[in-house]
């Protein structure tokens, strides 16, 4: 007993109508769902571009609260987009680093300093950082930058606070950072 019609029943493909309607549900769905692929692909991508420019951004001000920690107090001089000051290390290494030498619980303790002049500046929508002649780029997409220096006195440390607003394509950001000039030396450099 063979079945001759039912192998003619699978041999049959699509008809041009199937496919076609096919086409224009698949068009339909593809068109509805666009929008939304599309608006969260432009999300991820902003939402990591503006990621890196923090983490730019920070990295920058991380470097420049460490550094103004360690400032000579009275050094510390702001001139509108740039910033002066005088960093104290201590340096056993460097033969023209002061020696300083005091008692604490009358026996003397010795200190070798060494006293760095630093400038940092925003030059176009670059911040620049210049050390001992050396100079180099410290931070790209500065749109803009406010420096305010509040001294100090006996009972509260100097402050700096320092605002950077950063551009890069179409994301922008704006960081501000308050760093204490802690430099327990005192007024070490001449």
């Amino acid at each position: 007993m063979r079945r001759v019609g039912t192998m003619a029943g699978f041999m049959r493909g699509f008809t041009l109508v199937e496919l076609v309607v096919t086409m224009v549900l698949i068009g339909i769905i593809a068109g509805v769902l666009a929008p939304f692929i599309y608006q969260a692909t432009e999300g991820f991508t902003d939402t990591r571009a503006r990621a890196e420019l923090v983490g730019k951004g920070r990295l920058a001000l991380e470097r420049l609260a460490r550094d103004l920690r360690q400032a000579d107090p009275g050094t510390v001089r702001v001139q509108g987009d740039r910033l002066d000051y005088t960093r104290v290390t201590v340096d056993f290494a460097d033969a023209d680093a002061d020696l300083t030498v005091d008692y604490r619980g009358g026996v003397p303790h010795k200190t070798y300093l060494s006293c760095t002049p630093v400038t940092v500046e925003k030059n176009a929508d670059r911040l620049l950082w210049s050390e001992n002649g050396a100079q180099g780029v410290l931070l790209d997409g500065v749109a803009s930058v406010d420096l305010v220096a509040n001294t100090g006195d006996a009972r509260r440390p100097e402050v700096v606070a320092i605002t950077l607003e950063l551009e890069e394509g179409d994301s922008s950001i704006e960081l501000h950072r308050e760093v204490h000039v802690r430099n327990t030396q005192g007024d070490a450099c001449p």
